[in-house]
């Protein structure tokens, strides 16, 4: 349980989504938020494991170790979870080169390495911490968490960072017999990691995918409408009536990606209601279209405005009571995600336990580590001197039959995640 930092609320219990590298045992990515699992929730916890994270210690100066694990991974695996079977991330992942294991059913030991670091994580964060809720019921008898929860959202966010990167990575594990970072120092070099050369196409391939008809209106989209010139030039290029694939950032619809029939070109169309619909998340909207329909009578962006006006008053009036009964919709409302991941330049570089990727390497390093030593002598991994990333441009395309030989071809010609 944790509580809102403006109000001092309990919010609830928030959702994790995590990744990790099967070879050396390092954290690639993790994702925390009120969202309830979904593809929104896999895609964030994607894009923190590809991108470095230069961003963590001017965030966190707390964060002793830089978190040098991340790069697009040659194998994936995943449970069978809802939010793991959809063609968006199928998509995504046969456009980056990266092959989809997913585990059979009721075989936990497929997971064991993902599900033994989050009991961890659990146990060293959560259960030593006012305000957990245990996962044995029989521990809890009158202990009521939210009358107990002390970890306001901030604090929480800096905990994780600090205990993945200070702790997890740093303490020797015990099959590796050493700590995971030195594992992965001595398994990969800097150069060998690939990562993907403009986040700006790497939202577009992570972005929900669908289909949509462009027209004199532009894009409809949940009963809004997107264009813009460049569509505008679309239009009269390939014909007045035209279909489009798009990529739809769910957490925010404020605008959208039109990919070209080519898929040799992309662009962002804004929201012609963009006041309305700018940071706005898809079920954020779905709230404001029921609530218009059922007490303004009207279903048109003016009317969803108002309705989004009404509803944050009303957001206010529950904090302000400190009812706690709708604390975690209402975070989730008003999107309090932990450990958002900031949007990188162009030019730079929840769930249930069993539900979380990791990634898969071979089972030997491409060259040879450096002399065992002792695992208590083994607490920060050596340093290396900065060398330039292995950038790729990764490439929009569509999963048909007549792709799979170029795809076998290109994965086996690429080095994989832990190499």
């Amino acid at each position: 349980m944790v509580l809102d930092d403006r109000t001092g609320l309990p919010l609830g219990r928030p959702f994790v989504t995590g990744c990790i590298d099967d070879y050396s045992r390092c954290i690639l990515g993790l994702f925390i938020s009120f969202e309830p699992p979904s593809y929104l929730t896999v895609a964030r916890c994607l894009r923190d494991a590809f991108l470095p994270k230069t961003w963590l210690q001017e965030r966190y100066p707390r964060v002793s170790h830089c978190w040098e694990a991340h790069g697009v991974m040659r194998e994936l695996v995943v449970d069978n979870g809802a939010e793991f079977h959809s063609d968006s991330l199928e998509a995504a992942c046969w456009s980056l080169g990266i092959e989809i294991h997913y585990a059979p059913r009721k075989t936990g030991w497929f997971k064991a390495k993902i599900e033994r670091f989050l009991g961890s994580m659990n146990r060293g964060i959560a259960h030593g911490t006012p305000g957990t809720t245990f996962s044995n019921i029989f521990e809890k008898d009158e202990y009521d968490p939210s009358k107990h929860a002390v970890v306001r959202l901030s604090v929480l966010q800096e905990m994780m960072r600090i205990w993945v990167v200070d702790y997890y990575h740093q303490k020797p594990h015990r099959t590796l017999g050493v700590p995971p970072a030195s594992m992965w120092a001595s398994c990969i070099r800097p150069e060998d990691i690939l990562v993907p050369d403009d986040p700006a196409r790497l939202d577009a391939i992570l972005g929900r995918a669908d289909g949509r008809v462009l027209s004199h209106r532009g894009i409809e989209l949940d009963g809004l409408f997107y264009n813009s010139p460049e569509l505008t030039g679309l239009r009269m290029r390939y014909g007045d009536r035209l279909d489009v694939e798009i990529r739809i950032d769910d957490s925010n619809i404020g605008e959208i990606i039109v990919l070209a029939p080519d898929k040799t070109r992309m662009f962002e169309v804004r929201c012609l209601s963009f006041e309305y619909a700018d940071g706005l998340s898809r079920w954020q909207h779905q709230v404001c279209k029921r609530f218009a329909a059922h007490h303004i009578g009207a279903s048109n962006p003016m009317s969803w405005l108002e309705a989004k006006e009404m509803i944050a008053r009303i957001i206010d009036e529950e904090f302000a009571h400190k009812r706690r009964k709708s604390a975690k919709r209402l975070a989730r409302y008003q999107s309090v995600e932990i450990a958002q991941l900031p949007k990188a330049p162009p030019s730079s570089t929840k769930q249930e336990t069993e539900a979380f990727p990791r990634a898969e390497a071979p089972e030997q390093p491409p060259f040879p580590a450096s002399e065992p030593k002792d695992p208590a002598e083994e607490t920060s991994p050596p340093e290396l001197p900065l060398k330039a990333k292995k950038r790729f441009a990764p490439v929009i395309r569509d999963r048909s039959p007549a792709m799979s030989e170029e795809f076998a071809d290109d994965k086996q010609s690429r080095p994989a995640q832990g190499d």
